[in-house]
This record gives structure tokens, sequence and C-alpha cells, in this order.
């Protein structure tokens, strides 16, 4: 779709005068809001951009204008992703919505944070592209979201934070595992590791949760059954949990497969659900779609 936003533009400090000034001469195009949401959005026209681009790279005295522009744009691009984060939002519709409208912008962000053209930039851009995971995710871009990930840990920088590097890790390896990529077991092991250096009882429950879960389909279940208990002992550690519920309902489904006894996996899947977001009707009986821990 391609096309920017307010905060975008005062990002960079361009003021709301000056967008209505460009609009007004049919240099930007305003979006309805009903294409994305009731934020006012422009696309800046084709023509415009690449004309606007070959000035700036052609010109020697303006390259630093040019590296401090799509520095601030990363920056930018940065903030709302954490704050997305933050909030436990993003993987909701509103987050989904907005990263998608601004999906080439985002590319563009991590091209640039990836060629180190920032401060503290390789971390900025592991953060960026593995905060994203529910983006990849949702709109199928395994293989992209994988690749902007592996750029991002091939070298672990010492600014780095060591459970940043541990969930790219995690959340590559889940990627990789839905294309058929056997490095995704290169990537698990990385995770553990670097969940186990420093303790994280929460990322080594998830982490285990979701190799129980995959472990499912060649229908290895006593191997699945080890990994989701060693799972469920981390994760009651830390109490009720959405995580907590993603292996009580893959037990809950490991429990049908094996018994049929409906009843008895009921109860794996309604004992997750006291602190947890989900509904307390569960997942098997309503349909709901259990979603993988971020």
């Amino acid at each position: 779709m391609g096309g920017f936003d307010e905060a975008a533009a005062h990002a960079l400090g361009v003021s709301d005068k000056h967008l209505i000034r460009l609009s007004a001469h049919n240099l930007i195009q305003k979006i309805s809001g009903s294409e994305v949401d009731a934020t006012q959005r422009y696309r800046l026209l084709e023509t415009l951009r690449e004309f606007a681009l070959t000035q700036l790279t052609a010109r020697e005295a303006l390259h630093e204008a040019l590296s401090d522009t799509r520095t601030k744009l990363a920056a930018h691009y940065a903030g709302v992703i954490r704050g997305f984060v933050q909030d436990n939002a993003a993987d909701t519709a509103p987050a989904l919505r907005y990263l998608t409208f601004h999906l080439d912008n985002l590319r563009n962000a991590l091209r640039w944070l990836l060629q180190g053209q920032a401060n503290e930039a390789e971390d900025k851009a592991l953060v960026m592209s593995s905060s994203l995971f529910s983006l990849w995710l949702n709109k199928g871009l395994y293989r992209e979201g994988l690749e902007w990930m592996e750029q991002a840990t091939a070298q672990e920088s010492g600014f780095y934070q060591i459970n940043d590097l541990a969930d790219a890790h995690y959340r590559a390896g889940f990627l990789a595992s839905q294309i058929g990529e056997p490095r995704c077991q290169q990537h698990f092991a990385r995770a553990r590791e670097l969940y186990e250096q420093t303790g994280n009882r929460i990322g080594l429950g998830r982490l285990f949760g979701v190799l129980g879960m995959l472990s499912r389909y060649p229908g290895n279940q006593r191997r699945t059954g080890q990994l989701l208990q060693i799972s469920l002992d981390y994760l009651r550690e830390i109490g009720p949990s959405n995580h907590l519920y993603f292996t009580l309902c893959q037990m809950g489904y490991l429990h049908l497969e094996i018994t049929g006894d409906g009843q008895q996996a009921e109860t794996y899947f309604l004992g997750g659900a006291p602190g947890c977001s989900y509904p307390k009707s569960h997942a098997f009986a309503t349909g709901r779609k259990v979603s993988i821990p971020i």
C-alpha cells in the first residue's frame, strides 16, 4: 500500500501546514481514513519520490541530510513498534493494520539499521525485526521475517540485550519451522542457551511449549508430552498467563489424540484460564484459535 501518516511527517519536522500546502499542490495525496483507520495518511506521488531521491543521492552536499532523515524515520518506527510491544498490543488488529500500511517504510528502516548507520543500529534492527513477529506470522511472510531476523542476529553485537537476542532466535526458529527450514533447530537451541544464561523461565517455558506443539505433527506423542511437561514446570512457577494457557491447550489436544476423552482433556483447557485474556470456554469447544505465544 505504501504511504505515511502525520506522526511520521512530524518526526521529520514537517508541520501540518506543510502537509496542507503539499496536498493543495497535488504533490501528496490524502488517503481516506476508511481505507486504514481514522488517522490521516498520505501517499507521495511515485514520480516525485523518485525525482527527490535522485536529487538527494546525486548531490554529495545533501547526503548527510538524507542519512539524517533515514535515521529519524527508523527511530520513529522503532518507537511505534516498541509502544505496541509494551502495551501487549503487537498482535492486535489495529496494530497489524498500522504495520501492514507502513510495511514498505518498515522494510526501509530495517535495511538502514542493518547497514549500521545509526547509534546502536544493530540492536534496534534486532528488536524491530523480532517485534514484528506477529506481522510476519499473520501475513504469511515467514521467509521475509526469518531473513530480517537472521541478518540482525548474524553478528551478536555488544549492544544486544541477551533476552532480546534470545527472543529473536526463538521467533526466527518458529518462522523457519513453518517453511520446513532445518536451521530452525539451530535458532531454538541458541534461544534455549540464552534463556538459560539469564534464567528466563518464561522464555524457556514458552520455547518448550512451542517445541511440544511442533513435535505433535510427526505424531511423536511421547516426546510431545515430555516437552509440554517441561514447559508446564517452568510456567506454573510464574503463575497464570497466556503462555501457560497455550501449553495447557496443547496438553489437552495431545490427551484427546491419545485417549479420545474430551472430558478429561477439558481439565487442561480450563486449567489455564484464570488470569488469562482468553475466555473460559476452551479453544477446542469454541473453535477459537490458540495464538502462538509471542
